[in-house]
């Protein structure tokens, strides 16, 4: 997949404004995945740790691969990836992963993919700003290719959001469950995870 550095260079931008915004992460963070009280307890010292891997000479990919990884824990998500568009918007590839311990990675064959073979969540997200599908198996039958798509990766329960870049779609934020079904429950928190990835197209 080809991307230019302007664009890659402005999707890194992003991602190091958002991780900086501190109160707005923080109010994302305590409410957006129904912490315990024990978690939210350290909500303010793993903000601290993600905005600090932007600040000064860093290594983006690293940056951004750890963060994966705190907000996949967070989430009790098995899997974390980010995928972006290509130029033309056609073509999604997988750039980021986080996977828990066990959990298989997928970045290696999750590139080049032609958006309609997934058509039927991608729409979704555009229409709704996010896709959450408690179980993957009881996908509707006009829902075949991308239920095909997720059940190739094991995928149980599947959560996604849209990464933007002003006001366009450059990719997507993906949460994956693959050791067991879960409920991403939905409400004031569930939408302000949505806005986290709302104009974060710049830091990926």
């Amino acid at each position: 997949m080809f991307l230019s550095e302007k664009f890659l260079s402005d999707t890194y931008q992003s991602w190091r404004f958002l991780t900086l915004n501190r109160s707005y992460n923080l109010n994302f963070l305590q409410v957006g995945f129904n912490l315990s009280l024990e978690k939210r307890l350290n909500v303010e010292k793993l903000i601290s740790a993600i905005s600090s891997r932007f600040v000064g000479k860093i290594d983006p990919n690293k940056a951004i691969n750890s963060s994966l990884k705190d907000l996949g824990n967070l989430s009790g998500a098995d899997r974390v990836s980010v995928f972006l568009f290509d130029e033309e918007k056609k073509i999604l590839s997988n750039t980021h992963e986080w996977c828990n311990d066990g959990i298989k990675s997928q970045l290696r064959n999750l590139q080049n993919i032609d958006r309609n073979t997934i058509n039927w969540w991608i729409s979704r997200v555009e229409k709704l700003n996010f896709v959450n599908i408690p179980e993957v198996s009881t996908l509707p039958n006009n829902a075949k290719f991308t239920k095909d798509f997720m059940e190739s990766q094991n995928i149980k329960s599947f959560l996604g959001f849209p990464i933007y870049h002003k006001t366009t779609i450059t990719g997507f934020a993906c949460f994956s469950k693959v050791s067991e079904k879960i409920q991403w429950k939905e409400g004031k928190g569930f939408f302000d995870f949505k806005n986290f990835f709302a104009n974060s197209g710049k830091y990926f």
